[in-house]
Formats: structure tokens, sequence, C-alpha cells
């Protein structure tokens, strides 16, 4: 197998089919349960391939903030919507079909989420 490492040391490509360009030869035993979904997770420790549990756990961690992030922002693509719509029925002299208030109080809830994502994971507040 050949590999490569981040600058964690952990790997960031590995190829047992083909040389990996500026990759390097691992001539130990490969695990059993090493495979392409966690093989973020291994670092290679005096020439043995070694699984790193807690950065899987952090990785799916992060993987869910980001996936949590991106629903809450389409969320609040579809509140934006919603408050134009209730804009214009204002003007307009319309009836709104939906409780702006509590759309309002769960956007206030959203978003203070939305700034513990950020802030957990290191997001500049305004990306």
């Amino acid at each position: 197998m050949y590999y490569k490492l981040d600058d964690n040391n952990y790997l960031c490509a590995f190829s047992f089919d083909t040389v990996l360009p500026g990759g390097v030869l691992y001539r130990g035993r490969v695990p059993e349960d090493f495979n392409e979904e966690n093989f973020d997770c291994w670092k290679i420790e005096e020439d043995t391939l070694t699984f790193d549990g807690g950065r899987q756990r952090a990785l799916s961690e992060e993987a869910a903030d980001r996936e949590e992030l991106a629903g809450l922002l389409t969320w609040f693509s579809w509140y934006d919507r919603q408050v134009m719509e209730y804009q214009r029925c204002s003007r307009l002299g319309q009836a709104y079909d939906r409780e702006i208030n509590k759309l309002d109080q769960e956007a206030i809830e959203k978003q203070l989420r939305i700034r513990a994502l950020r802030e957990r994971s290191g997001i500049d507040a305004d990306q």
C-alpha cells in the first residue's frame, strides 16, 4: 500500500493498486477494519497502522454539525421568503396565512443554534 500523510500525520491518501505520486510505500500489515470510509482516522506509528477512535468521533461530530448548519441555513432562506411575503401582504392589506410571531420565535432559537455551532467549529460568524 502507498500512502500520504496530512500535517497531523493521519493518512490523507492511499492506494493499494498504483504508486501514489509523492506517496510512501507501507510494507506492514493492513488491519481488516481499515477501509475507505475511515482511512483518515489512521496513523502510522512505529511502522504500524493505528486507528484513532477519538478522531473518528470528532470527524463524525464535525460532519453532523456541518449538516445541521446547512439545514438551518436552508430554513432561514425559507424564513426570509416568508418574511417578505408577510411584508407584501401587510402592504397590500391582504391576510397572511402563517403565524409570523411563531416563525420569528423559531428564527431566534435557530439563530442561537447557528451561533453555537459556529463557535464550536471555529467558523467565523459572518460566513
